[in-house]
């Protein structure tokens, strides 16, 4: 995949961009709308904003839950199977953008594919006990952050850190800071309970409080 190398105020211009997309889909899931309705209403919506950052949506390597590419995908996905047909939302289809996001998504898979059991029992092999009880916890937990470490080298990735973070949701980035805290055995990356809190589903607090429960240092 060909990167874009951001700036600074690029990845703050597309984080409020992608921050004020979330913010605009939740108005939309809240009002009373049906499903195709609540759909077309979504594709709308990311389709405005790829068309205002496509060069970085589609080519800036990023986790993608929640994010405008990812919903886009999903949401036209999504109507076809309720509907059976695109008819409705023709003019809202970009053919260049579904082939762009669908090649991140497979590039995506094909890394998460050596996690498989095979891969991750030989990795295991050069991991101590407490790293391989790591790389299995974060495979079972939040496997969207697997790509923040290279487990055969017994590390993890700064340089895909920074950027996971300058594009991930905020409860992506609540997690990945604590997973990486947890990793580092310290606090370098500000993970905040009380932006937990606020921020996380049940399913991501009980992560953190069974870790905190029973806590383990790879």
């Amino acid at each position: 995949m060909n990167e874009v190398s951001l700036t600074d105020q690029q990845k703050e211009d597309y984080i409020a961009e992608c921050n004020q997309f979330r913010r605009m889909k939740t108005a939309i899931r809240n009002k009373d709308l049906s499903a195709v309705q609540k759909s077309i209403a979504y594709i709308e919506l990311s389709k405005k904003v790829l068309d205002k950052n496509s060069a970085i949506a589609l080519n800036y390597e990023c986790s993608g839950r929640g994010l405008p590419a990812h919903s886009y995908y999903g949401d036209i996905a999504f109507y076809k199977s309720i509907t059976g047909s695109i008819d409705g939302i023709e003019h809202l289809i970009n053919e260049d953008y579904l082939l762009k996001i669908k090649a991140n998504n497979d590039r995506y898979e094909a890394g998460r594919a050596k996690w498989d059991s095979g891969d991750i029992t030989e990795v295991n092999v050069s991991l101590s006990p407490e790293q391989a009880k790591f790389a299995l916890w974060i495979e079972d937990n939040t496997p969207y952050l697997m790509k923040l470490f290279d487990f055969n080298e017994r590390s993890y990735l700064p340089e895909e850190v920074e950027k996971y973070l300058s594009v991930a949701s905020s409860s992506e980035e609540i997690m990945a800071r604590f997973v990486i805290g947890v990793w580092r055995h310290d606090n370098e990356l500000d993970f905040n309970f009380v932006d937990a809190a606020k921020s996380l589903d049940d399913k991501q607090m009980k992560i953190i409080t069974d870790w905190l429960s029973d806590p383990f240092w790879p």
